[in-house]
């Protein structure tokens, strides 16, 4: 288990690691931005996962987590990302996802650890071996031990989920795409931004994936293509799927490098980005997650229309 799941933590240990004022601190326990459980004296206590939470949601200008005993934010995302992708390298999963829990404890998001850390690792591997300076074993390797760091990081993230009312969304890599990476950070990056998120695997044939959506009604179909094996099949497959998705009114999530420009623009869909922050953004606008303060101050949410 976690250490955020079970610590707890007075309003001042809060306020001193967030950089605000204790005073703050209580102004957004009274108003609900930030939970807080009453010990029989009648005292706050903050859990730990919830005050993560808020740092991975917002920017904190004079934060410092060590006062919590835990690890300080990363003071480069390029180191991150280069000793990452050392540890993948040289297959040592040890190593890899002691950085990766590492880096989440301390407050990161998951967006953010996609887009400046995972996957420029992951993209440094796959150049290695195709400039012959790894052998496709070594590359194997490594993509294995990033898929187990990031099984070993779905305890940390769903430590934290809100296990109230969330929407559903159900993704896939298409039929001959083998890859789970992407798929495996899409789902979790979906569940911390509040999301029920299932990742049903790769090499799914998109005529399955359209009946899991009729079949489970989520409000969002996800797909990851790393690779496509033939691009004409795939735009008829995906365009019947469009088809039947928007007969139940679920909108699809599309990304992954194997989508070009042309098939951005040739292809419907509900959000097609370049990063996970992007992915983020938007699905926040369909399900906003409760008002969370901004560099100290508590702010008021805007629902999506």
């Amino acid at each position: 288990m976690p250490q955020e799941s079970h610590t707890y933590l007075s309003p001042a240990e809060v306020a001193s690691a967030l950089g605000v004022g204790v005073s703050t601190v209580k102004r957004w326990v009274d108003g609900d931005i930030l939970p807080a459980h009453r010990t029989a004296g009648g005292h706050r206590k903050l859990l730990l996962a919830d005050v993560l939470r808020l740092v991975r949601e917002n920017e904190f200008p004079h934060l410092d987590l060590t006062k919590l005993s835990l690890q300080p934010r990363a003071d480069s995302p390029h180191q991150l990302r280069d000793e990452m992708a050392n540890a993948l390298s040289n297959g040592d999963e040890p190593r890899f996802r002691s950085l990766l829990l590492r880096a989440y404890d301390s407050g990161i998001s998951l967006a953010k650890l996609a887009d400046d850390a995972i996957a420029p690792a992951m993209h440094a591997v796959g150049h290695g071996w195709e400039v012959g300076r790894l052998d496709v074993y070594e590359e194997h390797l490594g993509t294995q031990i990033c898929v187990a760091a990031l099984e070993a990081l779905r305890t940390r993230v769903e430590a934290g989920i809100d296990r109230g009312d969330r929407p559903l969304a159900l993704g896939a890599t298409p039929e001959h795409d083998p890859y789970l990476v992407a798929g495996m950070v899409v789902q979790l990056t979906m569940a911390e931004a509040g999301w029920k998120s299932i990742f049903l695997g790769p090499n799914m044939p998109l005529e399955s994936l359209a009946l899991a959506a009729e079949t489970e009604k989520p409000r969002l179909v996800f797909l990851s293509a790393s690779f496509l094996a033939d691009r004409e099949k795939f735009r008829r497959d995906y365009l019947e799927l469009h088809l039947r998705c928007r007969a139940i009114n679920v909108g699809i999530v599309l990304g992954g490098q194997a989508i070009d420009e042309e098939l951005r623009t040739e292809l419907p869909w509900a959000f097609c980005g370049h990063s996970m922050s992007q992915l983020v953004d938007f699905v926040r606008t369909l399900h906003p997650l409760p008002t969370r303060p901004r560099r100290g101050r508590p702010t008021k949410s805007r629902n999506a229309d």
